[in-house]
């Protein structure tokens, strides 16, 4: 990364670190981290679009496209230049592009546009920069108990200290299951992002298992194994699930981004502090 990305994440960090609370532990500060990097991943040109040509507003994988002289049509998602906006998406519907969301707090939209328009949108001088709306998929690595223990500063202390009482954590993932370890009372919102619809209000649900598994991980009771063996690392905490990734485990980054957008709105009504996310694409 160069200097101005690293300065941007940083700086970002240091946003998401105020919305959890000054006095947050070490863990906490990582995950605020992590958010910001996420939203570098949908947006690599963050903080160094000015300046650019036109092409290098494209990222990577949309220059790849114009190369080829692919046809019909694409999703990407748009930054604008700030207080354009609203401005914008007005200008952008009336060339024919199809909005397919918007991120007010980061001046971004979702836009479907056809192929033969994708350059004339970079050339739009109060545009800074466009990104394909990749797919992403969940991600799963093996660790053991004792890696997962360090990674999450508990060491040999065990779980006692870290239940989470009154602690919000929002899953952004493929869904939250209810059963045995994760019953229906500790699910206290569940909004469902992968219609395209933004955020729909349904009964948890998860199609395809991760968010499940991430949030025993975190929260589960133990209840469905000897003596609460297998219990989570939080087991009193309050779960927020944003299911982003469809019954075949993808999903679109703009939808991401939503519930990354969901999450900070109503962090104050359900004391998010925080944000899991265990999926992601690669860095174009």
């Amino acid at each position: 990364m160069n200097s101005s990305v690293v300065s941007t994440l940083t700086r970002f960090a240091v946003k998401s670190r105020q919305i959890c609370g000054e006095r947050v532990p070490a863990l906490r500060w990582r995950l605020a981290l992590a958010m910001g990097l996420a939203i570098m991943l949908a947006f690599p040109m963050l903080g160094t679009a000015a300046g650019k040509s036109t092409r290098q507003r494209l990222d990577r994988a949309l220059r790849d496209k114009v190369a080829r002289a692919d046809a019909g049509t694409v999703d990407v998602i748009v930054r604008t230049v700030p207080g354009k906006h609203a401005k914008k998406i007005a200008d952008f519907t009336r060339r024919g592009h199809q909005k397919r969301g918007e991120f007010r707090r980061i001046g971004g939209m979702a836009l479907r546009v056809k192929m033969s328009q994708l350059q004339a949108l970079a050339d739009d001088p109060d545009v800074l920069g466009v990104s394909i709306d990749a797919p992403i998929r969940s991600t799963v690595d093996l660790a053991s108990e004792t890696a997962l223990r360090s990674t999450l500063g508990l060491y040999d202390a065990g779980y006692k200290w870290s239940t989470g009482a009154g602690i919000g954590v929002a899953v952004i993932d493929s869904g939250i299951a209810v059963s045995e370890d994760l019953p229906l009372d500790r699910i206290v919102a569940f909004r469902d992002f992968t219609g395209g619809n933004g955020a729909v209000t349904t009964a948890p649900v998860d199609g395809y298992g991760h968010g499940t598994h991430v949030a025993s991980l975190i929260a589960g009771s133990g209840a469905g194994s000897n003596s609460a063996q297998y219990q989570g690392i939080a087991p009193n905490v309050s779960l927020i699930g944003l299911r982003v990734l469809n019954s075949e485990g993808t999903g679109s980054t703009s939808n991401v981004i939503a519930a990354v957008e969901w999450a900070v709105a109503n962090r104050v009504q359900f004391n998010i502090r925080v944000i899991n996310m265990s999926l992601g694409h690669p860095i174009f």
